[in-house]
């Protein structure tokens, strides 16, 4: 499996790379903190979907080196071997990671506070495509179906292009959903949405991409 990175100088440390397996070979990316609540069970859900996709669909994303309070073990998550362990970093550090080397990020928040308050105000300030599900628990179908269109809409956008596109998923920690059954439900929803529009819409893809090998 070569390892390649997108958009970034050779020169850039190597744990701020985001690694994505068989780069070439997928028109969707999904990325998150790694941390438990929406960050992974986010990554569940599409996984469990992305059979259902008619575009392939990678998973990969962020870990912290050391175990700390939140974050899921490597070996939660070992089928995925592109998944990045980040030496002592931090959650602001690698939270600005993410969206940077995503086109899309994508919150979940019962909650808009703490470190989804952070994400979401870095997505503002660097100018980066953000879509704010907020208070997701409450959300009923046609809010989902609003916000699933807009996004399947400019992701088809961008791959009719040519282009693959990274989405980062965000959001609140376990500890910090209202109702943790209803919010899973409705991030189920919500891309059950996006995936039935994406099937419908989108065009064969020819990846040209330009990327550097390691």
């Amino acid at each position: 499996m070569n390892l390649i990175y997108k958009n970034v100088n050779k020169n850039i440390n190597k744990y701020d790379i985001i690694f994505i397996k068989d780069y070439l070979n997928y028109d969707i990316g999904f990325i998150s903190g790694f941390q438990t609540g929406i960050d992974y069970e986010g990554l569940k859900i599409i996984d469990n979907l992305r059979v259902k996709c008619s575009k392939r669909i990678s998973l990969s994303g962020f870990t912290t080196y050391k175990n700390q309070a939140g974050e899921i073990t490597i070996d939660n998550f070992s089928k995925y071997t592109s998944i990045v362990k980040l030496k002592n970093i931090s959650y602001n550090k690698r939270t600005v990671l993410n969206l940077t080397y995503s086109d899309i990020t994508l919150i979940f928040a019962d909650q808009l506070n703490g470190g989804t308050l952070f994400t979401y105000k870095q997505c503002k300030n660097k100018n980066k495509k953000v879509f704010l599900l907020d208070k997701i628990s409450e959300k009923n179908t046609d809010d989902l179906i609003t916000i699933a269109n807009e996004l399947a809409d400019y992701t088809n956008n961008k791959i009719n292009k040519n282009k693959s596109i990274v989405i980062n998923i965000a959001g609140n920690r376990l500890q910090k959903l209202y109702n943790y059954n209803k919010v899973l439900n409705n991030i189920n929803k919500f891309f059950e949405i996006f995936i039935d529009k994406i099937n419908k819409k989108i065009k064969p893809v020819y990846n040209t991409n330009n990327n550097f090998e390691l």
